[in-house]
């Protein structure tokens, strides 16, 4: 496969302002007023004004990715490279887009694209990312070893970062104090090789003919996973099959929500799975071939082919539901032996994103947040009320407050019932107009005719 990389040049000044709204971009100068023909750099709409006119010009082209100003084209042969470079240089041309010559790569098998350095079988960090990898100085305060880690953090797509990066994660934390021994030297030095070194084997491109499989792991701190493609020849179907016979493909992993680090083992197990699904849904949705590794054995019973209506546990059946999308078969890897989830897990680098199931409780602290709001709310009136005297509002409030503290439970009709029933002063509102009005008040029946009906146990039900 043969690639082809363009590089818009001065993109946002290809997008012309029309005539009457060019004064709103005047600006001052000591030799006079001017103003843009064209979108400024810097003008917040400047992106999308771009991007919109240049997606329009190439919707119809095909065989190529763009990304904002860069864009990769492919074909089979030297040939119809060159027929499609022209293509896309006569459409460039036509519609005013601008290409940098110096960035024009055409018809290669390795190629940088957005910071990505793409071959023919794998996408890796570009060389100019690995090389500021192994010139970044040592940290000499907080601020240095946070951009430490978020420059490793850019690519840790390529390489399982936790294990490297752990002698360092202490320093992140706001209560450490930055203090850089000989032992972070020596370890910082020595990660910058083993990180590029890991980082330059970068990540297979996915194969939908080959074995896959997904490897997923749940902690109380986090989930991980790992997409994996089979490159041996050996007979078992295991990812452990040998040291370099399964080539990676993706990696992920996120924090654990508070509600799901309470789960028990068997249904956060069973939430790594479904968790690993969907975010690998486009490889795996319709692949022949998958298998789904985990290192919780019961939890194989749950997602083989058991019926739903065999799980009594609520949760479990909810997840099982949310996979019955996928064919897959679900194996058992010894936890020893399923050390990239496992670290994924322990060490993960996404925000928590709780996976809402049907039919669950709301969350703890989301009452308790609810009833901080509620309190606020009730103080906040007080404050703009006439009364001078606060001691009865401060007792409201906290009345109140101690209320919503209470567990909240549903209303239903059935207690409706038994409360009117047994409030007697609306069972007699509702006799009176049964038995009737004296004779003074009988002019007024017609006007009281409505509240009649909608008191009546009749239309009224509920009351009953």
């Amino acid at each position: 496969m043969k690639k082809t990389v363009t590089d818009a040049w001065n993109g946002y000044h290809s997008v012309p302002i029309r005539e009457e709204d060019r004064h709103f971009t005047t600006f001052i100068t000591p030799w006079g007023r001017f103003r843009y023909k064209v979108a400024p750099q810097g003008f917040m709409a400047s992106g999308d004004a771009y991007n919109q006119r240049f997606d329009a010009i190439i919707s119809n082209f095909n065989d190529k990715v763009k990304c904002v100003d860069d864009t990769c084209m492919w074909a089979n042969s030297i040939e119809a490279a060159f027929f499609q470079a022209c293509e896309w240089l006569d459409l460039c041309a036509r519609n005013g887009i601008t290409l940098n010559p110096k960035k024009f790569q055409f018809a290669q098998d390795t190629v940088n694209f957005a910071g990505l350095t793409i071959t023919q079988t794998n996408i890796r960090p570009s060389t100019k990312f690995l090389d500021a990898i192994s010139n970044f100085p040592t940290p000499t305060d907080i601020t240095g070893a946070r951009a430490w880690f978020g420059l490793i953090n850019q690519g840790a797509y390529a390489f399982a970062m936790a294990r490297q990066m752990k002698p360092f994660r202490a320093l992140l934390k706001p209560s450490t104090t930055f203090c850089w021994t000989n032992e972070l030297d020596e370890a910082f030095h020595k990660s910058k090789e083993i990180i590029i070194q890991e980082m330059k084997e970068g990540v297979r491109l996915f194969d939908p003919a080959r074995m896959t499989c997904l490897a997923t792991d749940w902690s109380v701190d986090g989930i991980g996973f790992f997409l994996m493609q089979k490159y041996c020849q050996c007979s078992s179907k295991t990812p452990t099959c040998c040291n370099d016979g399964w080539k990676l493909c993706l990696v992920g992993s996120r924090f654990t929500h508070p509600a799901e680090s309470r789960y028990a083992p068997i249904e956060g197990e069973a939430l790594a799975v479904v968790y690993a699904l969907h975010q690998t849904r486009y490889y795996v949705l319709g692949c022949k071939d998958l298998l789904v590794a985990t290192d919780h054995k019961p939890l194989l019973q749950i997602l083989n082919d058991r019926s739903l209506t065999d799980i009594d546990n609520r949760r479990l059946l909810n997840l099982k539901e949310k996979t019955l999308g996928y064919r897959f078969t679900i194996l058992h890897v010894p936890g020893r032996k399923n050390l990239g989830p496992d670290a994924a897990s322990r060490y993960p680098v996404g925000p928590p994103d709780r996976l809402n199931l049907p039919g669950e409780a709301p969350e703890l602290d989301s009452l308790v947040n609810m009833t901080a709001h509620y309190h606020d709310t009730l103080t906040s009136l007080c404050l703009y009320t006439e009364d001078n005297d606060t001691a009865n509002d401060t007792s409201t409030v906290a009345a109140a407050t101690c209320a919503l503290n209470a567990v909240i439970t549903v209303v239903t009709w059935s207690m409706v019932r038994e409360a009117t029933a047994s409030d007697p002063t609306f069972v007699n509102l509702i006799r009176q107009p049964e038995a009737g009005f004296p004779r003074r008040l009988q002019g007024a029946t017609n006007k009281l005719a409505p509240l009649t009906i909608a008191l009546h146990p009749v239309y009224a039900p509920w009351m009953v």
